[in-house]
C-alpha cells in the first residue's frame, strides 16, 4: 500500500491524498501491531495499523506524531535527522502490509505543480505513546532549544 499524508495547512488540507494503492513490498515488520491502543505489557508497539492513523504531524527533522482514530498519539523519533523532512512537507510510505512499522522507510514529498515529487527518504525509529502535554513540550523545546 502507498499512503500520502499532506501537511496540516488548511488550504492544502483539501489536497490530502488518503487513497491507498497496492504496491510492492518495502517492509518487514514483525509483531507488535497496534490495533486498539498499546497494552501495559507492550507500551511501545512496533507497528501502527494504517487504517487507524487519523493524522500525521511532522515536528522537525527527527520527530513525527501519529494521531490515531481513538485519540491516542504515538511519537516516532527517527534514528538520525532526515534532511528533507520539514513540518510543511507531505510524506508517503509504502508497505505491502496494512501497517506502518518502526523499520519502514518514509519518503518526503515536495509539492510541484498540482502533484508531488520525492525529495528524499529516511527510516523510522521506534514508536512510543505520547500525551498531548509531551507533544506540546516537544514542540516548545524544538522552537527554543536554548
Amino acid at each position: 500500500m502507498i499512503k500520502i499524508m499532506s501537511p496540516t495547512n488548511p488550504v492544502r488540507r483539501s489536497l490530502e491524498l488518503s487513497a491507498l494503492v497496492m504496491a510492492g513490498a518495502v517492509t518487514g515488520c514483525s509483531g507488535g501491531v497496534l490495533t486498539s491502543g498499546a497494552s501495559a505489557q507492550d507500551p511501545a508497539p512496533h507497528c501502527l495499523n494504517l487504517v487507524r492513523i487519523k493524522h500525521v504531524e511532522i515536528l522537525d527533522r527527527r520527530h513525527i506524531v501519529f494521531e490515531m482514530d481513538n485519540g491516542d498519539n504515538y511519537m516516532n523519533v527517527l534514528p538520525g535527522p532526515c534532511p528533507s523532512l520539514h513540518r510543511n512537507k507531505a510524506l508517503m510510505y509504502k508497505t505491502s502490509l496494512s501497517r506502518l512499522c518502526d523499520l519502514d522507510i518514509i519518503t518526503v514529498l515536495d509539492s510541484v505543480g498540482g502533484g508531488y515529487e520525492p525529495a528524499g527518504s529516511c527510516g523510522l525509529g521506534k514508536f512510543r505513546e505520547a500525551t498531548q502535554d509531551e507533544i506540546r513540550e516537544t514542540r516548545n523545546l524544538l522552537k527554543d532549544p536554548g
